[in-house]
C-alpha cells in the first residue's frame, strides 16, 4: 500500500509539475499571442503611415513638377523680355546718338549765329558812333575787321 501511496504521491506531483508546466506554457503562449497582436498592430500602422507618405510623396511630386513647368515658363518669358528691352535700349541709343549729332550742330549753328549776332551788334554800335561823331571811319572799319575776324 506505501507502494501504491508513493506511486499516488508521485503521480500528484508529477501532475502538479505538468499543470504548472502548462500554466507556464499558458503564460508564454499569451505573452507571444500578446506580442503578435502588438506587432500586428504595430505592422497596419507603419502600412497606413506608409500609404499616407505615398499619397504626400506623390503630391509634393506633382506640386514639384508643376513648381518646375511654371519656372520654365518664367524663365521663357524673363528672357523674352530681356530681348525686347535690348532691343529698345539699341533703338534708344541710336536714338541718343542722333540727338547728341543734332544737339551739336545745333550748338555750333547757335555759336556761329551768336557771334554774327556781336559782329552786327558791333557794326551798329560802330555806325551810329560815326554818326555821332564819336569815332572816325577808320576806327569804325578796324572794329568791324576785327568783328569779322573772330568769326
Amino acid at each position: 500500500m506505501r507502494e501504491l501511496q508513493e506511486e499516488v504521491d508521485e503521480a500528484k506531483e508529477r501532475h502538479t509539475e505538468l499543470e504548472r508546466e502548462r500554466e507556464a506554457l499558458s503564460a508564454r503562449l499569451q505573452q507571444a499571442v500578446t506580442r503578435a497582436d502588438s506587432e500586428a498592430l504595430s505592422r497596419r500602422v507603419a502600412e497606413e503611415d506608409i500609404a499616407e507618405l505615398e499619397k504626400e510623396k506623390m503630391m509634393v511630386e506633382l506640386e514639384l513638377k508643376d513648381a518646375g513647368a511654371k519656372h520654365r515658363a518664367d524663365a521663357r518669358n524673363l528672357e523674352i523680355q530681356l530681348a525686347s528691352l535690348k532691343d529698345a535700349e539699341g533703338d534708344l541709343l541710336q536714338k541718343v546718338d542722333g540727338l547728341s549729332r543734332d544737339n551739336a550742330d545745333l550748338q555750333s549753328k547757335l555759336q556761329a549765329l551768336a557771334q554774327e549776332n556781336q559782329v552786327r551788334y558791333l557794326v551798329v554800335v560802330s555806325y551810329f558812333t560815326f554818326e555821332q561823331g564819336c569815332l572816325s571811319f577808320y576806327e569804325i572799319i578796324f572794329f568791324c575787321f576785327t568783328a569779322f575776324h573772330r568769326l
